[in-house]
């Protein structure tokens, strides 16, 4: 295992080391776009002017072909979606910093492997978009509904949702300790603008949580029951928060998931990515 790990993590060329840094940066701020464009969707749920299923990945894709020039629009998005992908997958078989342990190296690993693929299937539902072919849809609980056909697929649905809670509950960890300013350069930028950035981080962070324990939740449901339309994903989550904590409650949720894409522009900007390889 430790030979293995050696040869995942053996470095990497100078000119390679420019363009990964480059793709990371996009890919960075991409994610930071979606997220802005997720949090203003539940805004505007919260202040009555749509609904709160709608805040979701497939929502901010349909959020910008609705813009003008919204299909050149999506391009970029997907150009910088496709360099966060390969970012994570850098930073799964090739980054110095996955921990200290083989347990804690593995988890790691398969934690930046499963974003890789997550944003991945995001960037393919833009292209189908950009194509003419339609979005995601109910592709998700489609994808479910296969799995609990499956012998065990109930329990891996199930698992699958404990792991997205015990993700959710990190996110609060993180925002706590305020782990996600590490690696963050902030050379140039005044003592006061620095303090700001770690609010909106922090904001950010707890915000995610709410949603992602949400998720998660769902998810175990429909493994327990069996039901793919307990699987709810992000919009299902802020119209739960509406549903439990009313507007009010909703409005500092969603502003929150803003704050998050306004700090995935800040990381964009000053992380240290060379740094982790």
């Amino acid at each position: 295992m430790a030979t293995l790990n050696h040869t995942l993590s053996s470095g990497i060329g100078g000119g390679s080391r420019q363009w990964i840094e480059k793709l990371a940066r996009w890919g960075y701020a991409a994610k930071g776009f979606v997220y802005v464009l997720i949090g203003i969707l539940a805004v505007m749920a919260a202040v009555g002017r749509g609904g709160s299923n709608n805040a979701s990945k497939d929502g901010a894709a349909q959020m910008i072909f609705d813009q003008p020039f919204g299909k050149f629009l999506a391009v970029l998005v997907v150009i910088g979606i496709l360099g966060f992908v390969v970012w994570r997958f850098v930073q799964a078989f090739k980054s110095k910093s996955l921990g200290n342990s083989q347990n804690e190296i593995l988890m790691n690993r398969a934690r930046y492997a499963l974003s890789g693929v997550i944003y991945l299937t995001f960037a393919i539902t833009l292209i189908r978009m950009i194509q003419g072919s339609g979005g995601g849809g109910n592709g998700k609980q489609q994808f479910i509904a296969k799995v609990l056909e499956m012998d065990l697929g109930p329990l891996l649905v199930a698992l699958a949702g404990i792991g997205v809670m015990i993700a959710g509950v990190f996110q609060w960890v993180r925002a706590y300790k305020e782990e996600y300013m590490k690696k963050l350069s902030f050379s140039g930028l005044a003592s006061g603008m620095r303090d700001n950035v770690r609010k909106i981080g922090k904001l950010g962070y707890a915000a995610r949580g709410i949603v992602w324990l949400l998720v998660g939740f769902f998810l175990l449901q429909a493994g327990l029951q069996s039901d793919p339309s307990e699987a709810q994903g992000q919009g299902g989550a802020f119209q739960t928060i509406e549903q439990w904590g009313g507007s009010w409650v909703l409005l500092i949720v969603a502003l929150g998931v803003v704050a998050y894409g306004v700090f995935m522009f800040f990381k964009s900007r000053y992380y240290q990515v060379q740094s982790e390889f």
